[in-house]
């Protein structure tokens, strides 16, 4: 465990980051954010790699974590992380649309029509889950619930073109 540790801190000094033993979990997530904004996917693993390893059962921990891998893309690393914050926090709807994309990436489309369907579930005014939802169940052929999924997203407001429309459903 040491020997890791050890080539874990300094393939972060290599990278330039500041990573130590004495980081706390929220100072550790928003490192890994700022590298997310800076698109430096890699980095932002490695603040979120040591905040699960510091707090496993944090739920934001791997929902970060699942999220950095989605955009790498690491699919199956993202699902799996993404599994583990919703097992640690049912209600983490963030991490349902994730797994959701993350599926639907991988081809899984009923997978994430389910996790879309519990986000509407969490948050019923989630209009990209609807929309989300929308476009997997048109996928499958049942045009009927995806007419009725975009309808409701645009109700709430969702930017959907009308040439999306167009294609979805002529």
């Amino acid at each position: 465990m040491k020997i890791l540790s050890i080539s874990f801190l300094a393939m972060v000094f290599l990278l330039g980051g500041c990573v130590s033993e004495n980081d706390d979990l929220e100072s550790l997530l928003e490192m890994g954010q700022e590298k997310e904004k800076l698109e430096e996917y890699d980095e932002a693993l490695i603040y979120y790699t040591r905040a699960t390893e510091l707090e496993p059962e944090s739920a934001r921990a791997h929902f970060y974590r699942g999220r950095a891998k989605y955009k790498i893309p690491d699919i199956e690393g993202a699902i799996a992380d993404l599994t583990t914050a919703i097992k640690l926090n049912p209600e983490y709807a963030d991490a349902y649309i994730y797994r959701g994309l993350a599926r639907s990436f991988g081809s899984d489309v009923r997978g994430a029509i389910d996790d879309y369907s519990q986000v509407i579930e969490i948050e019923p005014d989630n209009a990209f889950a609807y929309y989300s939802r929308g476009i997997e169940t048109r996928a499958i052929g049942d045009i009927e619930s995806a007419r009725k999924d975009i309808e409701k997203a645009i109700e709430l407001d969702y930017p959907v073109s009308q040439e999306v429309l167009e294609l979805l459903f002529n």
